[in-house]
C-alpha cells in the first residue's frame, strides 16, 4: 500500500475517505489522531521558536573543593555549598561596595537605602525559614516575601548584564547607590536584563547630551534591531521619592506623560520599543480581574486600535508593575503584572512575531531566578 503524504486536516472534509487509505471516513480515522497530537506539535514548534531567545547559560561547577562560577570572562572561586541565590546577593553587595555598605550600617534606619533593607529581609527570611535541625551545609527553600523577591530579582538582573557585557556599566554602579536615581536605574536594569534573557546584545546610549533611547537591542539570530526607551513612574514616599505615600486605592496610574516623553527619544531609524513601570501599589482589581492601571494603557493605545489605518511611531509598548517593594516581610511576593501592546501598523515593524512572545514570557518571569543548586 502506498505511504500517504502529509495530511492537512483543514483540507480534508470530515466525511471524506481518510487519506491514509483505511477505507474509513476521515472523522473516524486519522482526524482523531491529528486532533490528539496537534497540541503536542504546537508546543514543540513554540519551544523550537523560543529556543532562539535563550539567555547565555549560567556556568557553575565544583572543582578541587570550590564552586567555580563564570561571570563574563572572569572565573570566580566560591564556597562549595554556596547557592545561586547566595551568590547573587554577594555579587550585588560587591557591586555596591564595602564603603557603601558601611555607610548604610552607620546611618539611621530612616536614611538607609532600600536595597540595604531588602538584603536584611532576605537574610532574616533565611534565618526564620530554616527547619529545626537542618544541616548547615544543605540548601532549603522558602516562599519569597516582597522585599526578598525585590532584592534577588535586582541582583539577578545585574548578574545577567555583567554576564553578557563582562562588567556592569559604570553609570549603573554609581546611580544604584544614589537614593534619588535608584528607581529609574533599577527599572532600566530590569528591562536590559529582560532583553538579555531573550538572547539580545545591547549597546547603551552613552551620549546623554543628545536625546536618544536607553539602548539598542540586536538579536543575532532573528536580525531584529530595536531602539528601547525605559520610563518609571515616581510616587511620593515610594523608593526614596520625596513626600508621603498616598492611600493605595487613591493612586492613579498617570503614565500618559511618561509615554509622550518616551516618544521623544525615538531615533526614527528602526523599530522603537517603550517600557513603562507604572509603580502602583496593590489595588482592588477590575471586575474582569485586570489591574486598574490597564485602563490608562487602553487610553494610550486607543488611537491605534480604533483606526485600522493608523501608523504608530512605536512598534511595541510594554507596561509593567512589580508590587514587591509595597509588600511587607509577612507577605508572599506577588507576581509582576505586565501588558504588552503591538500596533497593527508602525513606522518600523519588528521582523519576527515570536520576538513579542519571548519578551512577554521574560516579563512574566522577572528575575528569572532558578532554584537552589
Amino acid at each position: 500500500m502506498p505511504v500517504p503524504g502529509p495530511i492537512d486536516p483543514r483540507e480534508v472534509p470530515r466525511n471524506a475517505p481518510c487519506p491514509c487509505g483505511s477505507g474509513k471516513k476521515f472523522k473516524k480515522c486519522c482526524l482523531r489522531m491529528l486532533e490528539d497530537i496537534a497540541p503536542l506539535v504546537r508546543a514543540q514548534a513554540e519551544k523550537a521558536l523560543l529556543a532562539q531567545f535563550e539567555a547565555p547559560p549560567s556556568i557553575s561547577t565544583l572543582f578541587k573543593g570550590k564552586r567555580v562560577r563564570a561571570l563574563g570572562s572572569k572565573i570566580l572561586f566560591r564556597e562549595p555549598t554556596e547557592t545561586f541565590h547566595e551568590f547573587l546577593i554577594a555579587l550585588l553587595q560587591a557591586t555596591l561596595g564595602k564603603k557603601w555598605h558601611d555607610e548604610q550600617t552607620r546611618s539611621a534606619p530612616a536614611q538607609r537605602h532600600v536595597v540595604w533593607a531588602w538584603v536584611q529581609e532576605w537574610r532574616d527570611l533565611g534565618a526564620r525559614s530554616r527547619p529545626a535541625g537542618h544541616p548547615p551545609d544543605q540548601p532549603y527553600s522558602a516562599l519569597a516575601t516582597g522585599p526578598a523577591q525585590a532584592v534577588v530579582s535586582l541582583a539577578e538582573d545585574l548578574y545577567r548584564i555583567q554576564q553578557r557585557l563582562g562588567k556592569l556599566p559604570k553609570r549603573f554602579r554609581e546611580r544604584l547607590r544614589l537614593r534619588d536615581q535608584f528607581q529609574g536605574t533599577r527599572y532600566e536594569a530590569a528591562i536590559a536584563a529582560t532583553f538579555i534573557r531573550c538572547g539580545f546584545k545591547l549597546t547603551w546610549n552613552e551620549n546623554k547630551a543628545v536625546k536618544g533611547p536607553e539602548f539598542i537591542a540586536d538579536h543575532p539570530t532573528t536580525g531584529d534591531s530595536l531602539a528601547v526607551e525605559v520610563k518609571s513612574r515616581h510616587r511620593p514616599g515610594v523608593l526614596h521619592a520625596v513626600g508621603t505615600a498616598a492611600e493605595p486605592e487613591t493612586v492613579a496610574a498617570n503614565i500618559e506623560g511618561l509615554f509622550v516623553d518616551a516618544l521623544r527619544h525615538n531615533p526614527g531609524d528602526r523599530p522603537f520599543a517603550v517600557f513603562i513601570d507604572v509603580n502602583t501599589p496593590p489595588q482592588v482589581a477590575l471586575p474582569d480581574g485586570r489591574p486598574r492601571w490597564t485602563l490608562d494603557v487602553e487610553k494610550i493605545v486607543a488611537p491605534y486600535q480604533q483606526n485600522a489605518d493608523a501608523v504608530a511611531p512605536f512598534a511595541l509598548l510594554a507596561v509593567t508593575n512589580a508590587l514587591w517593594h509595597y509588600q511587607g516581610s509577612d507577605e508572599v511576593a506577588q507576581k509582576q503584572q505586565s501588558v504588552l501592546f503591538v500596533p497593527l501598523h508602525s513606522t518600523y515593524e519588528i521582523k519576527r512575531s515570536d520576538t513579542f512572545l519571548a519578551l512577554l514570557r521574560a516579563l512574566q518571569q522577572p528575575g528569572g531566578v532558578p532554584g537552589f543548586e
